[in-house]
């Protein structure tokens, strides 16, 4: 997997050289990637009730997640100067619901430390060629639906979790 790219938006808002954007890419997905072994570690996968995948990631600890964001921070302040920080710090989507200019076009969908402070459960099915996806974010005080939706092709943040030759068509596709 290759893992998070700044937007076109991103690179002009943060004012970044060609050069810094390259750099800068490679530690997203550089960091991203040591997200993905912990969240591997979080990880459990079932069959929801329709015969579809359920995956619940448990929400990270505060030790893993200051790890994670001492790595990103730390090798991103060695790339831009102070103003590029300061914006990047205000705008780049790390956490869920966090930075305006998100990697994403959707606040909860996640950031480059995926859902890991909240914790997941994501619902995968297909039914005939299309896939539908839901998701429930679980906070300190409440769960709530945040996606759902369906399309020909799963979006690039469901598709770790989705096993080719899945049975998940559901009992009214069959």
């Amino acid at each position: 997997m290759r893992g998070p790219v700044l937007t076109t938006n991103g690179e002009r808002v943060f004012k970044l050289s060609p050069g810094q954007i390259i750099k800068v890419n490679e530690i997203l997905q550089r960091v991203y990637k040591d997200y993905l072994e912990v969240e591997k570690l979080r990880t459990t996968e079932g069959l929801g009730g329709l015969n579809h995948i359920v995956t619940i990631v448990e929400p990270f600890t505060e030790a893993e997640i200051a790890e994670l964001e001492e790595k990103l921070w730390s090798q991103l302040d060695n790339v831009i100067d102070v103003e590029q920080q300061k914006i990047m710090r205000l705008n780049l989507g790390v956490h869920v619901g966090e930075g305006m200019l998100g990697l994403s076009d959707n606040k909860w969908k996640p950031g480059i430390l995926g859902w890991g402070r909240h914790g997941c459960q994501i619902e995968l099915w297909k039914v005939g060629t299309w896939y539908h996806w839901k998701t429930r974010i679980k906070t300190k005080h409440s769960s709530m639906t945040t996606a759902e939706d369906s399309a020909p092709e799963l979006p690039a943040a469901f598709k770790r979790f989705w096993r080719e030759g899945a049975e998940t068509e559901t009992e009214f596709s069959k």
